[in-house]
Parts: C-alpha cells; sequence; structure tokens
C-alpha cells in the first residue's frame, strides 16, 4: 500500500472537527422511554483536508494521485486526539483541483475517508491518561494549571 510519508508532499491542514455518522438510531414512541437500537459496528471517519504545495510539491502530489488511482486507500499518519496515528484513508471527494494561491504556491482542498478511527492499544487500557496531556500540553496551559490561585 502507498504511503504518504514516502513522498515530498507537505503535511496536511486539518480542520478541528471531523464527522462521524452515529451507531445508533433512536425512535420516540408515544407513550414510554426513547428506544435505541445499535444499527452497526462500523464508524467511519471523514476529514476535511487542505494542502498548500509549491510548484514542484504540486506535480508530485499529481504523480502521487495517479499511483493511488485517484481513490485507492493509502497509509497516512493524522494527528488525533491521540497524538499522530497511522490511518488506511481514500480520497472520496472526486479528483483535487488545485487553487493557485500565489506565484508558484498552489492549495488542493479535497475530503478523507477511513473506515474507523483508530486508537493506539496502549490508549485504550491506560488508566492513566491524563499524564499523557503533560507531554503534550503548551506552557500556558501548565502555567496556568500549576500558579493559578485557588
Amino acid at each position: 500500500m502507498t504511503c504518504w510519508d514516502s513522498y515530498n508532499l507537505p503535511e496536511f491542514r486539518i480542520g478541528k472537527n471531523r464527522t462521524q455518522p452515529s451507531p445508533y438510531i433512536t425512535s420516540q414512541p408515544l407513550v414510554g422511554p426513547l428506544y435505541v437500537e445499535q444499527i452497526t459496528d462500523d464508524i467511519p471517519v471523514q476529514w476535511d483536508v487542505t494542502i498548500t504545495c509549491d510548484r514542484v510539491q504540486a506535480s508530485q502530489f499529481q504523480a502521487f494521485l495517479q499511483v493511488v488511482d485517484y481513490s485507492g486507500a493509502f497509509q497516512k499518519s493524522i494527528l488525533t486526539e491521540f497524538g499522530f496515528v497511522e490511518h488506511e484513508v481514500r480520497i472520496v471527494s472526486g479528483i483535487p483541483s488545485p487553487v493557485q494561491v500565489s506565484h508558484g504556491v498552489w492549495e488542493y482542498s479535497f475530503t478523507i475517508y477511513a473506515l474507523q478511527l483508530e486508537q493506539p492499544d496502549a490508549v485504550t487500557c491506560n488508566p492513566d491518561l491524563w499524564l499523557m496531556y503533560g507531554s503534550d500540553a503548551s506552557l500556558i496551559d501548565l502555567t496556568a494549571n500549576e500558579f493559578w490561585p485557588a
């Protein structure tokens, strides 16, 4: 499988949210409590992505699209709440069209899709998850939490 990182391509600029459908359906009967039913175990995830390329990276991106056949799957490390996690993704918004931002700078916007949000095994069963926050927290967060008067 093709890996994004093996090409000289820029990192994704991903928005602040991702889209995931609900695995449950609810129905409100005329009388009684709300009825909740699980309809699937599969919870795919989508991200809206933008990349900014120079002229060389734009031509490499076009070559990359031909290698993955424009909608084929590829490996990409994506920043999530668990840090950078490797996902198998595919482009689902069609062929990305370039927008020229300035002289020699191109921008591509597209949507990627993964079958599920990958979670590291160590995170799902780690009771000390909050300790991981300290390694990724900014200096302002640490200062405000430790030295702010109570």
